[in-house]
């Protein structure tokens, strides 16, 4: 069974991806449905949080491997701007 299964048998359930860069900045990818009447789909929506607030939105990905991809890029443009 892939992930897209076990997430849509646990919908109750978040699987998510959290890296901190420090005691301010994290990065969170959620696996999460999006649906209306026409249409389901499943995608990793990540976000780049000060605290609690959004800095940056990315866009929506459809694996994780592109997310943990995406993550160490965050991390490393972070880390080369302090």
């Amino acid at each position: 069974m892939d992930y897209r299964e076990y997430a849509k048998e646990l919908t109750h359930l978040n699987t998510n991806i959290i890296t901190a860069l420090d005691k301010n900045y994290r990065i969170s990818s959620i696996y999460r449905r999006y649906s209306n009447q026409y249409f389901e789909s499943w995608g990793w929506e990540t976000f780049l949080w000060c605290d609690d607030k959004i800095e940056k939105e990315y866009p929506v990905l459809d694996s994780a491997d592109d997310v943990v991809t995406l993550h160490t890029e965050i991390m490393q443009d972070f880390y080369h701007e302090i």
